[in-house]
């Protein structure tokens, strides 16, 4: 059931291999997909491949803000530590 494609870019000296993955849905399901597919004039399987890498890379975007925002309210924490600490006092 499953099988390996060797491609091979011999510009770039490139070698990918492809791995074949088998799954089964209900026929609406594969109606969407088809749809989907077809919208965008790719076959279903490439679909697929763009729609899952489009996901994966937003999930990872999502995770990178996320954690920039943690690192910006540790730093405004510690500023804020430093400050009580110093107790500096405004003069007007």
């Amino acid at each position: 059931m499953f099988g390996y494609i060797l491609h091979i870019n011999t510009g770039s000296r490139e070698v990918s291999i492809s791995k074949d993955i088998h799954i089964r849905v209900n026929d609406s399901v594969y109606k969407k997909l088809k749809m989907a597919a077809e919208g965008q004039h790719r076959s279903i399987s490439t679909f697929m491949e763009y729609t899952a890498l489009s996901h994966l890379d937003d999930d990872a975007q999502k995770q990178d803000d996320i954690t920039s925002l943690e690192q910006l309210a540790r730093s405004l924490k510690d500023e804020i530590k430093g400050k009580r600490k110093n107790s500096y006092k405004v003069v007007a």
